[in-house]
Parts: C-alpha cells; sequence; structure tokens
C-alpha cells in the first residue's frame, strides 16, 4: 500500500525560488517512486484585497495553474488550504513544513498524523531569531540540508535532526558546451535584490574584473526585473526557465557567488556541475559542496576585492580553472539524486 506524503507550502509561487524547488523537486521524485504525493498551499495571504467568495475561487484557480516555472507530475495532487477551515480532515501517512510560515500550522493542525520539518535554511527574515529558534522546538521530525543548520537545529530539537543534503539532477545538470571552447571572460552570476544574496558585492568585484579585463561578459538571471543600474555589460534574463539557466551555466567559464548567509546555494553546485569554476564568498552553505583551492576558490563575505582577485585568477589561469573544474564535476556526484531519495525514504518509512 502507497504512503501518502504532504507537503504544505504558504502560497503559489509565481516566481522561480529554490526552496520551492526543491520541494516541487522531492515531490515529483517521492511520487516515481511510488508515494502519493500532494502538496497543499495555505494560500492565507493570496488575493486579499478581493472580496470572500472571489478569493476562494482565486486561489483555488492559481493553486491548479501554478507554478508555471516548474513542471510538477500530473499526479501530484495540489490541494488549496484556504478558506477549507481547520475541521477538514486529510488522509495522509506524513505532513511535511517546508518553511518557517507553514512549521506551526502542520505542528498544531494535523492531529495524528507523523510530521516532519523540512529545514532549508535559518529563516530570520523579517522576524526574530527567536520566532526561528522556537519552530525549532515543535514536537517534529527535523530534516535539514546542511552541516551547519543541523549544529544549530540540535541545539533546540527534542530529537536530532537528519541531514539531507540538496541533490542535483546530474542528467540535466550537466557539461554540454566543452569546458575548453568556452570563453575565459565569460562569467556568470544569479542576480537576487535580498540583502543576504550579496548581489551588490558581486556586481563591484565584476566592475574591477572588467576595468582589467574589458572584454569580460556576465550572463546573469532572476526573478527580479532588471536594475536600473545594472552595468549594460551583463546580459539578464528574468524569470530563466530550468533550460534556460542550464545553457547559461554552460557558456560561462567562471561562477560567481557574493552570498553572506544561505542555508545551502543550488546556484553554486548547478553551475559546477554544468562545468564552470566557481569562486564565491566561503558563507555556511556553501561549505556543504566547495573546498577552497580544490574545486574553487572561496574569499572573504562582503569583500569584493578578493572575490574579484579570485575571478581574474580564474580568467587568466586556464589550467588552474579547468582542475578545480575537474575535481568539481567529481565532487557533485554526492549529490546524486539517488542518494537523497534513499535517505527520505528512511524518514518516511
Amino acid at each position: 500500500m502507497k504512503k501518502k506524503i504532504c507537503f504544505v507550502l504558504y502560497n503559489t509561487s509565481a516566481q522561480p525560488s529554490g526552496g520551492y524547488k526543491m520541494v516541487y523537486t522531492y515531490a515529483n521524485l517521492l511520487d516515481s517512486r511510488e508515494f502519493d504525493v500532494s502538496i497543499m498551499f495555505m494560500n492565507l495571504d493570496s488575493l486579499q484585497k478581493y472580496p470572500s467568495v472571489i478569493r476562494k475561487l482565486g486561489v483555488k484557480y492559481l493553486t491548479k495553474i501554478r507554478p508555471t516555472w516548474f513542471k510538477i507530475n500530473e499526479s501530484v495532487v495540489k490541494i488549496s488550504y484556504y478558506p477549507n477551515g481547520s475541521k477538514t480532515k486529510y488522509d495522509f501517512d506524513y505532513v511535511i513544513a517546508t518553511e518557517l510560515k507553514t512549521a506551526d500550522f502542520v505542528a498544531h493542525h494535523f492531529s495524528g498524523l507523523k510530521k516532519i520539518y523540512f529545514i532549508q535554511d535559518f529563516e530570520n527574515w523579517g522576524v526574530s531569531d527567536k520566532m526561528v529558534i522556537d519552530s525549532y522546538k515543535l514536537d517534529m521530525t527535523k530534516v535539514v540540508i546542511s552541516g551547519w543548520l543541523k549544529k544549530v537545529v540540535d541545539i533546540y530539537s527534542k530529537t536530532p535532526s537528519i541531514i539531507i543534503k540538496n541533490p542535483i539532477n546530474l542528467d540535466v545538470y550537466r557539461v554540454i558546451q566543452k569546458r575548453e571552447d568556452r570563453s575565459p571572460y565569460a562569467v556568470g552570476m544569479l542576480y537576487h535584490q535580498n540583502e543576504y544574496k550579496g548581489c551588490i558585492y558581486a556586481i563591484e568585484a565584476l566592475k574591477i574584473v572588467k576595468n582589467s579585463h574589458p572584454n569580460l561578459v556576465v550572463y546573469s538571471f532572476g526573478t527580479a526585473d532588471r536594475p536600473d543600474d545594472m552595468p549594460e555589460w551583463i546580459i539578464y534574463k528574468k524569470n530563466a526557465n530550468q533550460n534556460e539557466t542550464v545553457e547559461i551555466y554552460n557558456n560561462c567559464s567562471v561562477w560567481v557567488c557574493a552570498t553572506i548567509e544561505e542555508g545551502f546555494g543550488l546556484t553554486g553546485i548547478e553551475a559546477m556541475a554544468c562545468g564552470a569554476t566557481l569562486a564565491s564568498t566561503d558563507y555556511k552553505g556553501v561549505r556543504e559542496y566547495a573546498r577552497d583551492k580544490y574545486n574553487s576558490l572561496l574569499s572573504p563575505i562582503r569583500d569584493s576585492n578578493g572575490l574579484a582577485d579570485n575571478i581574474i585568477e580564474l580568467i587568466n589561469n586556464k589550467e588552474l580553472r579547468l582542475g578545480l573544474s575537474d575535481n568539481a564535476l567529481e565532487d557533485v556526484k554526492a549529490f546524486s539524486v539517488q542518494n537523497s531519495l534513499d535517505l527520505w525514504e528512511t524518514v518516511l518509512d
């Protein structure tokens, strides 16, 4: 008999998001492994300016059509919670909270069901650290994506958390364009408006590189509108789909990340899997897959000059660039879908 699991997300995602992407990925993968999978969208803050009746119909429609940027298996059931009410009984074996805003809801709403809290970052964005820490005290099995998160969560959790690192679909994220044929001046970066992504430092570093290497061309993607002050030599794609991101990664010899703090950092490892050599800040999450001077070059956070120096070194030194990439391509094999799914199956046993 199939086990029935339900991931709970706070709302439907109009734009690409790394955290939501991982939930959708696991939903599809577990669905392919003979689980009955549902995704519930709480939708509590959606379409608030509309009357209740219109709002109810609207969130139901959005749940049906979203996400447009990620293809969810047709056999995965999507549920709009709002405004069904708290008395509805659901036939699940496991319910999985996927972010801070769903943790308390899952912990107290689904009586008699097994509960898991999938923690992808220390989510103190606009809330107090205490609120985040209190969520770690909830009576749920904790699954974390990195070693540094485990250390934090286990201080407060009643039971030790389980590490399941984010997987990479190596059939998708792979070398298509030969690394040797790529321009050394082709560099890429994710653009994001959130301060913790450190994009102001990445762009400042790239300006330094541009001054010494006028042939520099930067390929970038993100969900925000192109900012007015973004240099014209940055080629920016808004809301790139998966195929487009793979193409961008494969255009680049170097991938730049200036993150200040993040749970993992998907674009860094995706770029590595596609053959781009990573020049990143040494934030906690990147240490799950990046090793300085072995498969990448790392510099201190908020240090545009140090990041620029590493980018320039990779542009100038082809032997170093390809050697680091060789090691990265070997290391990313440990992040296979198979490994992560096997671990999830032990949690869902």
